[in-house]
């Protein structure tokens, strides 16, 4: 998500030469997929387990990953509001069954210091994700084939240009974009599998289990 978030909005106003309002709409389609994962978690967690249902949220994640790595320059807009929803679902889905799951392991005197290390986690990893990718996309500005290395300036330049009115002009630095940002999303992608693959290894949990062991 914080991938998504920093570098999608970069991606459709520099690549695909659209207006910062289509940007921001892209990234709110995260806030609807949300609330509906993390509803649809509060409804039938109780029946399915925490194990099933976990299994299901972290697939949806690189299943919304995969339009980001397939976006090109040509791409329609709606696609990406489409991974963004997918994602935001997932993510709403994970988020709420990883909570309740880090309540029912441990003692009731222990929950709100577990609940507190959850959250300290997910920001400690929203400031390692974004220095990840923001690496990632370094090295891909640095090592364009056929085309030179693009500095910041030429990067902000094109960030603020008038949407459209540089497709021509600076088809180079476009291109050099494109390439790191996909390079970008291919690492979200990859990430995502693993974050599937480490759910496989959680074993299953009893809903009230440490409620009954007090």
């Amino acid at each position: 998500m914080m991938g998504l978030t920093t570098f999608l909005p970069m991606y459709v106003q520099g690549v695909m030469h659209r207006l910062p309002v289509e940007a921001g709409l892209m990234l709110t389609m995260i806030m609807i997929g949300w609330p509906s994962g993390a509803t649809f978690t509060s409804k039938i967690f109780a029946r399915i387990g925490l194990r099933q249902l976990l299994m299901i949220g972290t697939v949806f994640i690189p299943l919304s990953a995969l339009p980001f790595v397939l976006l090109s320059p040509q791409s329609r807009a709606v696609w990406a509001g489409i991974g963004s929803a997918v994602l935001g679902f997932g993510m709403g889905i994970t988020s709420v069954s990883c909570l309740i799951l880090i309540q029912e392991i441990v003692k009731p005197m222990e929950r709100g210091s577990a609940t507190a290390s959850n959250l300290f986690s997910r920001n400690l990893d929203n400031t390692l994700g974004a220095a990840v990718f923001g690496a990632v996309q370094n090295y891909g500005l640095t090592h364009v084939s056929g085309a030179s290395a693009v500095s910041a300036d030429q990067l902000k330049q094109l960030l603020t240009a008038v949407p459209r009115a540089s497709i021509t002009t600076s088809s180079e630095i476009c291109f050099a974009l494109h390439h790191a940002l996909h390079m970008t999303f291919t690492a979200m992608f990859v990430i995502a599998i693993g974050a599937v693959i480490a759910m496989m290894f959680m074993p299953a949990v009893e809903i009230g289990r440490a409620k009954d062991s007090v």
